[in-house]
């Protein structure tokens, strides 16, 4: 896995790994905009978001590949699909989060949150988060609980890149959550108004720890 400078010198430094307060939503905002790492922000609490791995990346272009070859374009809806670097706003928790995948169905709603230019995203319907090993926890946790509460988002979609296996949170008309888990016998998924292939979700996806294969390359590397 590689980083860039401004990423190594954060994993080098234990203080910057962790989130950090800021005075005010106004503060993130004018930083965000200049940020060379972006980082999303949790009513006063700024969390760098940075890591990725062959396996979200992935899964990422997966999907961005099926949901562009599947949407409609001759509907009357008109689609928009946002991917990993636009801001969505949470005003019910007073949130800033970069989801992975991000539709729209209709006009797209975009505040502009500061002078330089930092653009949020208001009204997505569905949105759709990658999930790796150690933000499981969080994208099944909090982030779902504050997905939710929008009232624009239909569903949310966590995917796992360590197993075959999606979890879906579809509200009704009547703003009830239906959960669905998907799992690899399950030939489809279905993501917003899209019925996805499982296959074509993790086409090129295998599932060794990331730890396992860095040691298996350095025992390759020593052979060599």
């Amino acid at each position: 896995m590689m980083f860039t400078e401004e990423e190594l010198e954060i994993l080098a430094n234990p203080l910057l790994r962790k989130p950090t307060f800021v005075s005010s939503e106004e503060e993130y905002l004018e930083g965000e905009a200049i940020a060379k790492i972006k980082s999303e922000y949790n009513n006063g609490k700024v969390t760098l978001v940075f890591y990725s791995s062959i396996n979200h990346s992935t899964i990422v272009s997966n999907l961005a590949d099926s949901l562009y070859t599947l949407i409609d374009y001759n509907s009357d809806d008109n689609y928009q699909i946002y991917l990993l670097n636009l801001l969505v706003y949470l005003p019910e928790s007073k949130r800033y989060f970069y989801p992975d995948v991000s539709i729209v169905y209709g006009k797209s709603k975009i505040s502009r949150k500061s002078k330089k230019g930092l653009d949020a995203l208001l009204n997505p319907q569905t949105i759709i988060e990658v999930s790796l090993e150690s933000t499981e926890g969080y994208d099944l946790g909090e982030k779902m609980r504050c997905y939710l509460k929008m009232k624009s988002v239909k569903q949310y979609v966590v995917v796992s890149t360590r197993e075959k296996s999606i979890i879906t949170y579809t509200k009704n008309k009547k703003g009830e959550i239906r959960t669905k888990i998907y799992e690899e016998e399950d030939k489809t998924v279905q993501i917003g108004k899209c019925k996805i292939s499982m296959e074509d979700i993790y086409r090129q996806v295998g599932f060794e720890k990331e730890e396992n294969q860095d040691q298996k390359n350095e025992t390759e590397e020593q052979k060599s």
